[in-house]
């Protein structure tokens, strides 16, 4: 294929590398011929990365398949080993059972089996007799023989399970011994009961705390001694209640429970920290269970750390109101450092920022109230060059490090080299130095997470302010006030600048310009709460920072499009905001679209290539909507009538033409931010005086309106016609889009001109919106002129009337004419449509003719006339489809018009019916069809016996 060839950029004709462009003789373009070649190599390589793609989900599937193949074989190797099973696998049956085969007439227990089971049901049995000993038949037996036999029971209970351990019995062990665990505490209780040393007068809670550590020591040590694993978990659970019961006695508040709390699920970390890592059964049990306890006690210590922070005190002083919940979370960024998966660590370390941040501000909120803002913005501000400074493996904590095999798959999926903005040898050295996590770890996101959320307060502060200064200057040219005087109002900005600042602290370094955009946008509205600013004050600040931010545009145009758009965007509110304030008064609101006006004729010259094309043509357009305003508002501020309002805003709105003009010339990749700039301008003071100056004519403002827009649709026309070029795989052209990938920007503009392009939709839409509107309120005058154009002359011959000019008409009659000029150039190819004109010239001529006072007969004559020389024209002409649906529809109603109107005098009347037998007779021998030919001579007849009559 020729790679030589490709479309011009500038104006889409055929091109090559050796001549040029054969359309606008543009040299030879390289860049755009590679662009082509890409495109085409692009599509080639489609379905080769498509196939690999097929490959590589078939091998992995593949390779699934077979390590869960191989996994359900090792589980049988093991399952057999364990059994001590003799004898290989045999190879025919890869996946077996192993068992044991029952025969006819064995036994169905082993001796050792049943001993197991009748111990272990004696001991069930003694423990309930312990239980119900000690509750029903207590009270029976002295005192020396109440401690006598519960120690003699103690005493039994735990000397069985070591003999039954020596013997293999190691269930029956278990279960003795959890009675004589159980007989310890029930001994505790017995103490209690009979006043044993005077322990009754103790404080229950108290003495029920000692019990239970006494209790919970025993176990640990009889544990230790027999080699048990149910006096473990006794003695987990034993110590649990030791810490709240020794605190009852001293009625803690709130904080102080949530320590008491703490310090339990303290206990039960440890134990978990004690037992990882162990393999079994049993120490995987005593996990769950000492990890169950340790989030039950960390819930109910976070619930009651709550408390002080809500009321803002504790311990007596409101600094320590976040203490007890910052504690909290440090015993749990802790835990999930210890014991924790990535995840855990991630989202604990990630919790201890902004509760840090909490507990900072609540002392703030309970002192200070008036300073919470600025304080919320410095703490973000700290937090986040804290978290800045900490070493890459502590913040990104939970990630877990990058292996070999990660990094190799992840560079594998993530498409051919060079398809993202970080090459391979930059990710694994992120990887490296960051733990795999990025910047989302967890004390990053939780920094984050407290400068976001300040900045958005104080943002939602701002944009209520903003609207609250807008309110002040509505309704309009009424005055405003100056704004409130707030104490803490000062603080707004600064409190931005931080918080946006310290949000730029945690963000990748491509996102700082958009937040230094956002946040000068968001500084500068929130400087004029700093004091009780009048509306001039916080126009002037409006102004100055939206002109500033576009001044950035202007000098470095060619920049990454997100930041440009970014930029131009932050203006436009500035000035949109100012320009709402500057409602108060004329003199503002000229000086805000004023400013407008020349930023974006500033915007809209400079020239770039680039994003910064829709930024141009965005100024472009905002200006010339501005203008028709600017000229309004001039002449509402020298005092003008609103008439004369209206009509400088029409004649301003006509200035936007000559932009269209230049870019089409000059510009053309702004024509179409110019054509609708155009259509804008001229659409709002065509419809004016509908709202405003209701003494001005409607009709001739709307049609005016839409002899502009249909002057501009005329010169919205493509200048060249290329027919785009096919390549394998689908249309492409330099500047269009190509098969894989995004837009081009080579040739300015994203699709090729064609014929498509030659009409905007919204064009016509408005332009026939604006015909409409004229048409409507020319109706009534049009109706009047035809049917009764004269007073007193509706009866037949009764007589010359008499004629009245009358001046009204004048507007009507322009108006009309102007609609017949607007359709003249709506019209599509060379030769002009007239006929689509004819209606509105036809209803100009009695409109016209009443408003100048033309004597009878020349009125009703000269519409009769023109209804007569438009159904010849009709009859005669050469067919047309628009023809007869047009011009037999005129001409009839004229001519009945005519006829109306002649029937005043007898004179009249028989010259109507003269001229329209000539006329029938004339249709009737020179029509070319014959069916209207036929229709002349019946019209003939009828038009002759009327004249005899």
């Amino acid at each position: 294929m020729d790679d030589t060839r490709y479309p011009c950029p500038a104006c889409g004709a055929p091109a090559d590398l050796s001549a040029g462009c054969a359309g606008c003789r543009r040299p030879p373009d390289p860049v755009a011929a590679e662009v082509v070649r890409l495109g085409r190599e692009v599509a080639q390589l489609e379905p080769r990365v498509e196939q690999a793609r097929r490959t590589y989900t078939e091998l992995a599937g593949r390779l699934a398949a077979t390590s869960r193949r191989r996994a359900e074989l090792a589980a049988v190797v093991r399952a057999g080993v364990a059994a001590s099973v003799v004898g290989p696998v045999p190879r025919s049956a890869p996946v077996s059972t192993v068992g044991t085969v029952s025969t006819p007439g064995a036994a169905e227990a082993s001796t050792r089996t049943i001993q197991g089971l009748l111990f272990v049901l004696g001991g069930l049995l003694l423990g309930t007799a312990a239980v119900v000993f000690t509750a029903v038949a207590w009270a029976s037996v002295g005192v020396g023989g109440r401690a006598l036999i519960l120690a003699a029971f103690t005493a039994l209970a735990l000397a069985v399970p070591l003999l039954a351990v020596r013997r293999g019995l190691r269930g029956t062990a278990e279960t003795f011994a959890a009675v004589g665990l159980l007989l310890v505490v029930l001994d505790g209780y017995a103490a209690w009961s009979v006043d044993l040393g005077g322990v009754a007068g103790w404080p229950g809670s108290r003495y029920a705390a000692l019990v239970g550590g006494a209790s919970a020591a025993v176990a640990v040590a009889y544990g230790r001694l027999s080699g048990l694993t149910g006096p473990w978990f006794a003695a987990l659970l034993g110590a649990q209640p030791v810490l709240p019961l020794l605190a009852a006695g001293a009625r803690p508040d709130a904080a102080g429970w949530a320590l008491v709390l703490l310090g339990v699920a303290l206990l039960d970390l440890a134990v978990v920290v004690a037992l990882r890592g162990r393999p079994g059964s049993a120490p995987l049990a005593g996990r769950v269970v000492a990890g169950a306890g340790h989030v039950v006690a960390l819930t109910g210590a976070a619930s009651c750390a709550l408390v002080p922070l809500l009321l803002g005190r504790a311990a007596g002083t409101p600094l320590l109101a976040g203490a007890p919940l910052l504690l909290v979370a440090l015993t749990a960024f802790g835990a999930a450092r210890l014991v924790g998966g990535p995840v855990l660590r991630m989202l604990a370390a990630g919790l201890v920022v902004p509760v840090l941040a909490v507990a900072l501000l609540r002392p703030v909120a309970e002192l200070r109230p008036a300073l919470l803002l600025l304080a919320a913005a410095v703490v973000a501000v700290g937090l986040a060059g804290a978290v800045r400074l900490l070493p890459a493996s502590v913040r990104s904590e939970g990630a877990g490090p990058t292996t070999a095999g990660s990094g190799a798959a992840g560079s594998a999926m993530a498409g051919p080299a060079g398809a993202g903005p970080a090459t391979a040898g930059s990710a694994t050295a992120g990887s490296a130095a960051d733990g795999g996590g990025g910047w989302r770890t967890g004390p990053r996101v939780g920094a984050l997470l407290v400068a976001a959320g300040t900045a958005q307060v104080a943002a939602l502060i701002t944009g209520a302010l903003a609207v609250a200064a807008v309110g002040r200057s509505l309704p309009p040219w009424g005055g405003a006030g100056t704004g409130p005087d707030l104490d803490w109002g000062w603080q707004v900005a600064p409190a931005l600048a931080l918080a946006f600042g310290a949000t730029a602290l945690l963000v990748p370094r491509r996102a700082w310009a958009l937040l230094a955009t956002a946040g000068a946008v968001a500084v500068l509205l929130a400087v004029p709460a700093g004091w009780p600013a009048s509306w001039w004050a916080v126009l002037a600040v409006d102004l100055l920072g939206g002109v500033a931010l576009l001044l950035t545009v202007l000098v470095r145009p060619v920049t990454r499009p997100a930041v440009l758009s970014s930029r131009a965007l932050g203006g436009t509110v500035l000035l949109g905001h100012g320009l709402l304030v500057a409602l108060a008064d004329p003199v503002g609101a000229l000086v805000a679209s004023g400013v407008l006006v020349v930023a974006g004729l500033a915007l809209a010259l400079r020239r770039a290539s680039g994003p910064y094309r829709r930024v141009a043509g965005a100024g472009l357009l905002v200006a010339q909507v501005a203008l028709p305003g600017v000229a309004a508002l001039a002449a509402f501020a020298a005092g003008a009538q609103p008439w004369w309002q209206a009509r400088l805003a029409v004649a301003a709105a006509v200035l936007p033409l000559v932009a269209v003009l230049a870019a089409r010339r000059h510009r053309a990749d702004l024509t179409a931010y110019a054509v609708t700039g155009a259509v804008g301008a001229v659409a709002v003071p065509g419809l004016a005086p509908l709202v405003a100056a209701g003494n001005e004519p409607i009709a001739l403002y709307a049609a005016l309106a839409a002899v502009v827009v249909a002057l501009v649709a005329r010169w919205d026309r493509p200048t060249a016609q290329v027919e785009t070029p096919s390549t394998a795989g689908g249309p492409s052209a330099v500047g269009a889009a190509p098969v894989v990938g995004g837009p081009s920007m080579v040739g300015g503009s994203s699709t090729v001109r064609g014929p498509s392009a030659s009409r905007r939709p919204g064009t016509l839409v408005v332009g026939g919106a604006l015909a409409g509107v004229a048409v409507l309120a020319a109706l009534p005058t049009v109706l009047n002129a035809l049917v009764s154009p004269y007073d007193g002359g509706g009866r037949i011959w009764s007589g010359v009337p008499a004629v009245v000019a009358d001046p009204a008409g004048y507007p009507v009659g322009l108006a009309l004419a102007a609609l017949a000029v607007a359709v003249v150039l709506a019209g599509r190819g060379g030769r002009p449509p007239l006929l689509a004109a004819l209606p509105f010239a036809a209803a100009a001529l009695p409109v016209l003719l009443v408003a100048v006072g033309a004597p009878w007969p020349v009125l009703p004559g000269g519409v009769l006339l023109a209804g007569v020389a438009a159904l010849l024209f009709a009859a005669l002409a050469a067919p047309r489809p628009a023809l007869a649906p047009t011009a037999v529809p005129v001409g009839a109603v004229l001519v009945a018009a005519g006829v109306l109107g002649l029937l005043a005098t007898r004179a009249g009347t028989l010259a109507a019916e003269g001229a329209l037998l000539v006329t029938a007779v004339v249709v009737a021998v020179g029509a070319r069809a014959v069916e209207v030919r036929v229709a002349g001579s019946l019209a003939a007849v009828g038009a002759a016996c009327a004249l005899a009559v």
